[in-house]
């Protein structure tokens, strides 16, 4: 158990750096390592909080990048999305929960390695400037969003990558996903206490990883100006690879060793 709490704590300071620095990447890494480790859906409670407490401690700093129109739009399909996200959540097995993960996490890892060989594309899209808020577009992200938070704790990708491919500034795909997931974790926490209830082990395991979790928000504050985007990218992929692989192992060794 002592290894266990180790291991969760360095993945807990990773994903909140790369969370601070980046505006996503802390429930891609620390909601499938949690499955792993705990077996049970009590994993996607905590990353939920502690994802809670990261947006929490960086919102207020970075309130002038928000995309407020931008941000409404995803938050009224993230309204639609949550209680979807808590059926399957709710009636899913935790292994069927830990292969849904894999497919989530696996096609965050297709867009980040689209995204890395297109770079001259992202440029041209954000030198004509980003597009204004029509359409079925942002709305729907917000809803794909919204039914990830509280299915997989893992709402940060979808917006985040359509606003990056849209052409939005890194400064305000970051900010505008903080603050979107500011809003709509309590939600989603709420709607999972109501439907499969909260353990005392839950919270004193979410404090005790805390302290992890906001030393890598601070190394992550002083990263975000110092390290290059690709370096974030392409560790990203090296640890979306680990995760995908570690995921799509656990919950498919039954059906191999049966």
């Amino acid at each position: 158990m002592e290894q266990d709490l180790i291991f969760l704590a360095i993945a807990f300071f990773s994903a909140s750096m790369l969370q601070a620095a980046t505006g996503i990447g802390f429930g891609i890494i620390a909601g499938p390592v949690l499955l792993l480790v705990l077996n049970s859906p009590a994993a996607i409670q905590i990353s939920v909080l502690q994802s809670w407490l990261i947006c929490a401690a960086l919102v207020p700093g970075l309130r002038s990048s928000v995309h407020t129109d931008l941000l409404k739009v995803f938050a009224k399909g993230s309204v639609i999305g949550i209680p979807l996200g808590g059926i399957v959540y709710f009636l899913v097995s935790i292994g069927l929960l830990k292969f849904l993960a894999g497919l989530a996490v696996l096609g965050t890892l297709f867009f980040v390695l689209h995204s890395n060989g297109s770079g001259k594309r992202r440029q041209a899209a954000a030198n004509a400037g980003p597009p204004p808020v029509t359409g079925g577009w942002p709305l729907s992200m917000g809803l794909v969003s919204g039914a990830m938070n509280s299915a997989l704790a893992m709402p940060g990708p979808v917006p985040a990558a359509w606003m990056s491919g849209a052409g939005h500034a890194k400064d305000t795909v970051r900010a505008t996903t903080l603050a979107l997931l500011l809003f709509t974790y309590p939600a989603a926490f709420v709607l999972q206490w109501f439907l499969v209830g909260l353990e005392a082990d839950t919270l004193w395991l979410c404090a005790g990883l805390a302290p992890a979790t906001l030393a890598g928000i601070l190394v992550g504050r002083l990263l975000v100006r110092r390290v290059t985007e690709v370096v974030f990218r392409w560790f990203l992929v090296l640890v979306l690879i680990c995760t995908v692989a570690g995921l799509f192992y656990d919950s498919l060794k039954p059906l191999v060793l049966s």
